[in-house]
């Protein structure tokens, strides 16, 4: 048997501590996105083949969860599943470059005694008691890459204007920031639909300002939004200063940007597939 991860045994891939054929593993259940106001959502999908831990699972004696690490930012943040499919929303503040996703099983209790005859032959008769917080299964990281519109979002923001209508908005690309600017009312409304089955009549507001913002990006420079934008646009390989090309194509090119912000490692290099015909992929 391979060396021991902790004084009791721990499902793992390279680990020997269960019988063969019994495996916890996590895999992404989609490609991961970026929204404009804020988030990286990231589906994911667990396959655990144990009786054993199924069952202290159903019984709430233990849990699933995704521990998240960043290198660059120092964030470490756990996050608790239920079933076997969930998506985790990761603030897009707190990350930047490389992302690790550790899944694990652990105790929710504690296990008084940790036995199952899943266990490997040399920890038969042995008495172990588990605490809460134990590890009991431990499965391969997903890495995943963040790319410039991180900086984009944060370039972007939403105003308030009681000039003018409810229900209305405008958008502003001459300062550093593209503001989209809305009466009071309107922003409440519009903020409030984040968290609902409405999200995409939210996300549809920064879709007409990026769209606006893309047809404009040649003629400006020296703002920060347009530094931000033209290093997004690069990602998908758009030649910026082709002024007939960003007006034809600039609410083709925000889709995109919408909707394949987040890459996964594995997937490098390109997502041109995802995009299909009607839009363009990218390659690093």
């Amino acid at each position: 048997m391979k060396a021991l991860l902790m004084p009791h045994p721990v499902l793992r891939p390279e680990g020997t501590d269960y019988r063969a054929g019994l495996r916890f593993a996590m895999s992404l259940a989609g490609r991961p996105t970026h929204t404009l106001d804020g988030e990286i959502l990231v589906p994911v999908r667990f396959d655990l083949k144990s009786r054993f831990m199924q069952g202290l699972i159903r019984d709430g004696r233990a849990g699933i969860n995704v521990v998240v690490k960043c290198a660059r930012t120092y964030e470490r943040s756990v996050f608790k599943v239920d079933g076997t499919e969930a998506t985790l929303r990761l603030p897009l503040g707190r990350y930047a470059d490389k992302i690790r996703l550790s899944p694990y099983v652990y105790a929710a209790e504690p296990i008084r005694p940790f036995r199952s005859a899943e266990h490997h032959a040399e920890f038969s008769g042995m008495r172990m008691d588990l605490p809460a917080g134990a590890i009991l299964a431990r499965g391969c990281d997903e890495e995943l890459t963040i790319d410039s519109l991180q900086t984009l979002s944060a370039a972007i923001r939403l105003m308030t204007n009681s000039d003018l209508e409810e229900g209305r908005y405008d958008v502003d690309v001459e300062g550093d920031y593209i503001e989209i600017s809305m009466h009071e009312k309107t922003r409440r409304d519009v903020e409030s639909l984040r968290k609902t089955n409405l999200r995409v009549l939210y996300q549809s507001v920064y879709m007409a300002a990026l769209t606006h913002a893309i047809q404009n990006v040649a003629q400006v420079r020296g703002r920060k939004w347009e530094v931000a934008l033209r290093k997004t646009l690069e990602k998908i390989d758009v030649a910026v200063d082709n002024e007939e090309d960003l007006r034809d194509n600039a609410y083709r090119y925000a889709q995109i940007l919408l909707q394949f912000p987040v890459k996964h490692i594995a997937d490098l290099p390109g997502v041109s597939s995802a995009v299909g015909e009607g839009g363009r992929g990218y390659d690093e």
